[in-house]
C-alpha cells in the first residue's frame, strides 16, 4: 500500500511554505502528490505487490476537498479511516494516532513536509 498524508491545516500560517499550492493545468490542488502517489504505486506493482497488479492508496488528511479530490484523481485505489478529522477532542487525537498507526504499515509513504506524521 501507498500511504499519503496531506495536511493542510496549515496553510497561510506566516512562515508556512507549501509547495504543492499551486494548481495544475486540470485544476488539480495536490497535482504533485498524487503523481508521487501513482510512481510510488506503479514501483510497488513492479515489485510484485498487490496480487491484481493495483495498490490500495490510504489516505490521511484534516481536509475533505483533499479527500474529495484523491477520489476523483485516484479512484478505487483510495482509502481512508473514517470521517473524523477534527482535532478539537479525544476522539479526533485518537482519530489521528490511528492514522499513524495504519500509515505505519505502508510500503511507501507520500507525506507533508513540516508534519509529525512525516516522521511515522
Amino acid at each position: 500500500a501507498v500511504g499519503m498524508h496531506i495536511r493542510t491545516h496549515t496553510l497561510g500560517h506566516p512562515g508556512y511554505v507549501e509547495p504543492y499550492a499551486m494548481q495544475d493545468p486540470n485544476g488539480y490542488f495536490l497535482n504533485s502528490y498524487w503523481k508521487c502517489a501513482f510512481y510510488a504505486a506503479s514501483d510497488l506493482v513492479s515489485k510484485g505487490v498487490g496480487t491484481d497488479g493495483s495498490v490500495v492508496v490510504y489516505l490521511a488528511t484534516d481536509n475533505h476537498a483533499v479527500r474529495r479530490e484523491a477520489e476523483s484523481v485516484l479512484g478505487g485505489q483510495v482509502v481512508t479511516y473514517g470521517e473524523g478529522i477534527s482535532r478539537e477532542d479525544v476522539d479526533g487525537h485518537e482519530h489521528a494516532f490511528i492514522e499513524m498507526l495504519i500509515l505505519a504499515e505502508c510500503d511507501e509513504i507520500v507525506s507533508t513536509q513540516m508534519s509529525t506524521y512525516s516522521y511515522v
